[in-house]
């Protein structure tokens, strides 16, 4: 399971797609995810977004695209 962090809205308008990368993919090259166990990590990027937000849990085992994890 990796977790990401969006924008409800955004979430809301790519939902029902097969595919999404938005400007993370295209700036660098991958989408910012995270593991359950390092979430608390990366959770204070979010604190100022006035939006509310929503975690994506993603079944690796189902991606057609190659997972990396970095340290």
């Amino acid at each position: 399971m990796i977790l990401h962090c969006m924008k409800k809205s955004t979430w809301e308008d790519r939902k029902e797609k097969e595919y999404w990368g938005g400007r993370n993919l295209e700036a660098d090259g991958f989408i910012h995810c995270s593991t359950p166990e390092l979430f608390w990590r990366v959770a204070p990027n979010f604190k100022d977004i006035d939006e509310e937000l929503i975690l994506v849990c993603i079944d690796e085992k189902k991606l057609k695209s190659e997972v990396k994890f970095e340290d």
